[in-house]
């Protein structure tokens, strides 16, 4: 009986060891905040999630800096959009080992026999996590990502996947009833970088402020939007990380409310919440911008 009694006592110690023994964790990083939150919403606390680009500043055109080479050197896997997005870093993520890009733009800008250990995902917007849709899809790739990183957790991982697909889902009825005021609202948006959650409310905006967001707009093209501005009225939307000079000289003594979208989540924090208070922000500045216009 002593036998068996110390053979408890010693299963037992060895199982409260088992807990308190930390798991292997991952070291990831991720480019910019929406995605950033994305993936610290299924990997677990004890894996390290390192935002690469802050959220003042524009992907398009951010160029990779020492410390961050030093990041990436060191990860074990790293999130991103896709070169049409992290433009100035598409060179350096593409030749990244274990780089998983989230946007179909990927596919048709690297070269697969130099990086097969890369992984492509075909979403169809580089700017998809403003869908709802088109996130839930990101959650569940990031889940099976880090299952083939992590095998011994990606259950876990797909629960965790599951459990922020469940928290989207729960608030996307009440985002689409929102955005019924703005069903007729005219607007212009700073740069065309909306289309996922235009498509996924019905709405589309009249032109775009800045095409190409690495060059000013030209005389000509700022000419053509006064035109498609003139008697109109509707709100120009701006960005925190873009020159609003481009969108008060289009619009100069029109009618038009200047409003600001922030589709990277300046205004929030980063982690796990930032990728639904995005949505939520963005329904916001389009309800109030309709209420105004009415």
């Amino acid at each position: 009986m002593l036998y068996h009694n110390t053979l408890g006592r010693m299963a037992t110690l060895i199982s409260g060891l088992a807990l308190c023994w930390p798991a292997w964790s991952l070291n990831l990083v991720a480019t910019i905040p929406p995605l950033h939150s994305l993936v610290v919403q299924v990997a677990e606390p004890s894996d390290q999630v390192t935002l690469l680009i802050p959220a003042s500043q524009s992907p398009h055109n951010f160029a990779m800096r020492p410390s961050m080479a030093r990041d990436l050197a060191q990860a074990d896997g790293v999130f991103w959009m896709g070169p049409n997005l992290e433009t100035g870093l598409a060179r350096a993520l593409s030749q990244q080992a274990n780089s998983v890009a989230l946007s179909s733009d990927q596919a048709s800008n690297t070269d697969h026999g130099h990086h097969d250990d890369h992984d492509h995902h075909d979403h169809e917007d580089i700017h998809g996590w403003l869908s709802v849709r088109q996130s839930q899809q990101m959650l569940q790739d990031i889940a099976h990502v880090l299952g083939q990183w992590d095998p011994t957790r990606a259950e876990l991982f797909e629960r965790r996947a599951e459990q922020a697909s469940h928290k989207l889902e729960r608030l996307f009825p009440q985002w689409t009833e929102q955005m019924q005021s703005a069903s007729t609202l005219r607007y212009w948006v700073f740069h065309d970088a909306y289309g996922a959650f235009e498509a996924e409310h019905g709405i589309d905006h009249q032109a775009v402020i800045q095409i190409n967001v690495n060059s000013n707009p030209s005389s000509r093209q700022l000419s053509a939007l006064r035109g498609n501005m003139q008697g109109q009225t509707g709100c120009a939307f701006i960005e925190p990380q873009l020159d609003p000079r481009w969108a008060r000289l289009a619009i100069g003594d029109q009618p038009i409310e200047i409003r600001t979208l922030d589709p990277l989540g300046v205004a929030h924090q980063p982690g796990a919440e930032l990728h639904r208070n995005v949505l939520a922000g963005m329904v916001q500045v389009f309800t109030e911008c309709a209420a105004i216009t009415h």
